[in-house]
């Protein structure tokens, strides 16, 4: 293929750069061998009598904290992928809906909490759009702001944005400097965090929960471990806390992805448990508010699922349909 398409590298990132008429069907092509070999088939090997998939949640197993799932792994079901549209086939059983209610902005927010950054505060605290705050008081597009706020969570450098931008790396440079200026609470955090995992091996999460650090461990994501971890243990509350409220209803948790659950939920219940989910899911005493957000469907299909709205503590579910 190298040969072929004169270039050294047949990487996903290579081939998205080539200009060779075949490398977008390269990419198309490799995306359905995964798809067939990892979600379809994965699916019809795991499937029981009544259709259902029963993957292995395991509360071990990543740094983070976060849940894993294998056998099959529903958590890397690609989102609205318009090719092979996997998700499409998780569909809801006669008289229920699917529903989803994820935390939006959770990482955002809880770094927020954490830097008490009056720029991240404040917005938040005022219901604004971060992303086109942060633009706004950069000078810069909303697409870039809203990578740089995501990805300092990470600790993006000015390389891995260059790249994911295609800009220059002096301009990727010049973006973090001023955002750095604009909400410098992040680089101290950053330090801090790194700091007490070199100097205590661990940190604790806001629950007490230690991500531990061996010599080999890089504290440099502490900042990340912090974040990521902190947001874990909020789902890890959240479904617990939904556990005892489903206990003995028609109502079922039957997934949690990273800071999305998804529900099994009665039709003619629909309205009453979203209000509910959303009341447990924004339940937390932090500096800033959590926000949750939900949609219901048939199938759990990008196209299916329609936003559900909320006033005043009730819910309106949207038509999806028979």
């Amino acid at each position: 293929m190298r040969k072929i398409l004169e270039q050294k590298e047949t990487d996903k990132k290579a081939l998205a750069k080539s200009r060779h008429p075949i490398a977008h069907m390269l990419v198309e092509s490799r995306s359905w061998v995964k798809a067939i070999g990892t979600f379809y088939r994965g699916f019809l090997d795991n499937m029981d009598d009544g259709y259902r998939v029963h993957p292995n949640i395991n509360l071990h197993g990543t740094i983070s904290g976060r849940l894993s799932c294998t056998k099959p792994n529903l958590m890397a079901l690609p989102k609205g992928n318009s090719i092979y549209r996997v998700r499409d086939l998780i569909i809801a059983p006669p008289g229920y809906l699917l529903m989803s209610h994820d935390l939006n902005q959770v990482e955002l927010r809880l770094m927020a909490h954490y830097t008490k950054d009056p720029f991240l505060v404040n917005a938040y605290a005022g219901k604004k759009d971060i992303h086109a705050e942060t633009a706004s008081e950069l000078g810069i597009p909303r697409d870039a702001a809203k990578r740089i706020n995501f990805g300092v969570v990470y600790g993006i450098g000015a390389p891995s944005l260059s790249d994911e931008l295609g800009i220059p790396l002096s301009q990727a440079r010049e973006y973090l400097r001023r955002y750095h200026k604009l909400i410098p609470g992040v680089r101290r955090l950053y330090g801090t965090a790194q700091h007490i995992a070199e100097r205590d091996h661990k940190i604790p999460m806001w629950t007490g929960r230690l991500r531990h650090y061996r010599k080999e461990d890089a504290t440099h994501k502490a900042l990340s471990n912090l974040i990521q971890g902190g947001v874990a243990e909020m789902m890890r509350v959240i479904i617990t806390r939904l556990y005892g409220m489903m206990k003995g209803t028609r109502a079922y948790q039957v997934l949690q992805i990273h800071d999305e659950i998804l529900f099994e939920i009665p039709v003619a219940d629909a309205a009453k448990w979203a209000a509910a989910i959303k009341t447990v899911m924004e339940d937390f005493n932090f500096d800033v508010p959590m926000v949750a957000d939900g949609k219901v469907g048939l199938s759990w299909g990008a196209k299916n699922m329609r936003a559900i709205r909320y006033k005043d503590g009730c819910a309106v579910i949207p038509d999806v349909g028979q």
